[in-house]
């Protein structure tokens, strides 16, 4: 599924009234709230809480009034977010470990390091635009990213950190219609298998459904997710969302 979270996240839109500053181009290490990460929905206005529920998954997040992650409860445990004086990622913390991580100028992140030791290294180009990911320790390339003249990505390359061979890639172009946008996937896999997926989202970035017959998100009249049936996998996620 590394295709679909990264395209999920990294298309590229113009978002307009969400709370904190969305950039996909970036993305998922810009940083931006995990409201915008679950399942890879856009979540709109003051939120103060959502509780996501998918069959047996049961997870609350919580947000300050400038839209920031604060806290994340799975029901197994609580994951706290701190950010600097300048509302930047600082770390992270679990019941099992913390990441500390380190920013740019504008807030992106840098580095990211475990307790453990482990980590990586993020990298962007001179238009702020996300490219690649590197090992911590290693310094090999685990992510590589390509774009568009519209800043949308066009390609993503995932990598094996332990041999450097191509594990997974993705090549993605963009058509816009009338009334929504879709995005065709041509995917390679580590055995040579191709594949193609189909994503339509709404004008503002709202994923609307895939391929896959019956999978539908729905909004509510503020453009929050409500819920979101998947026939692939017969579960559908529902969302209670809290406002301020």
């Amino acid at each position: 599924m590394k295709n679909l979270l990264f395209l999920l996240l990294l298309f590229s839109v113009s978002v307009i009234h969400s709370q904190y500053k969305m950039n996909y181009r970036v993305a998922p290490h810009n940083p931006i709230p995990l409201q915008y990460t679950t399942d890879h929905y856009l979540i709109y206005h003051k939120v103060k809480s959502i509780r996501y529920k998918n069959e047996n998954i049961d997870m609350l997040f919580s947000f300050d009034e400038e839209g920031k992650s604060t806290t994340l409860d799975t029901g197994f445990g609580i994951t706290k977010y701190n950010y600097d004086k300048n509302g930047f990622l600082k770390s992270v913390k679990t019941d099992y470990t913390n990441a500390k991580y380190k920013t740019n100028a504008d807030g992106y992140i840098v580095e990211e390091k475990y307790s453990d030791g482990s980590g990586s290294k993020y990298h962007y180009n001179e238009k702020g635009l996300y490219i690649q990911k590197d090992d911590l320790s290693t310094g090999t390339i685990i992510e590589r990213y390509g774009y568009d003249n519209l800043d949308r990505v066009t390609s993503a390359i995932f990598y094996d950190k332990n041999t450097g061979a191509i594990s997974q890639s993705s090549v993605y172009s963009y058509q816009d219609i009338a009334t929504h946008t879709v995005i065709s996937e041509a995917l390679t896999d580590a055995y040579g298998n191709n594949s193609n997926n189909t994503y339509y989202y709404t004008k503002r970035g709202e994923l609307l459904s895939t391929d896959y017959k019956n999978d539908v998100v729905t909004y509510d009249k503020k453009s929050n997710p409500i819920s979101h049936y998947k026939s692939t996998e017969d579960v559908t996620i529902t969302f209670d969302i809290t406002y301020y």
